[in-house]
């Protein structure tokens, strides 16, 4: 780490952003985050950072509606989350001892959070 320079950072963010630019940027939080990270945990010293102060690309902001198939069927997961529960099966990478059996492997999602998630679906909050 201690040999990657901000000449070497700002070289590699001018040739990603001809093509990608909001790739571009997301490469500078990446860099940025993974030398935060290591001052942290005292790998490096603190304040060496080589994405600090690399002028990022503009981005346009963009705002996202459901379709109205989509609201249907976020409708139908939230009734049946807060009914019937949600089915749900262990980490297959993970050994697990005491799994209940598949019958009885669902997830109830409570009233608040279920309400929650519909205000903000269907834009009331």
């Amino acid at each position: 780490m201690d040999r990657v320079t901000r000449s070497d950072v700002l070289r590699l963010h001018q040739k990603i952003r001809e093509d990608r630019p909001v790739s571009a940027n997301r490469l500078l939080q990446m860099i940025g985050s993974m030398w935060s990270y290591a001052a942290e945990c005292e790998v490096i010293k603190e304040g060496v950072n080589p994405a600090r102060g690399i002028t990022r690309n503009r981005e346009q902001k963009s705002e996202r509606y459901l379709t109205g198939e989509e609201l249907r069927r976020l409708g139908a997961a939230l009734r049946e989350a807060e009914t019937v529960g949600i089915p749900w099966e262990p980490d297959p990478r993970r050994k697990v001892k005491h799994a209940p059996k598949p019958e009885n492997r669902r997830v109830t999602f409570g009233p608040h959070a279920v309400g929650a998630l519909r205000g903000r679906a269907y834009g009331r909050f």
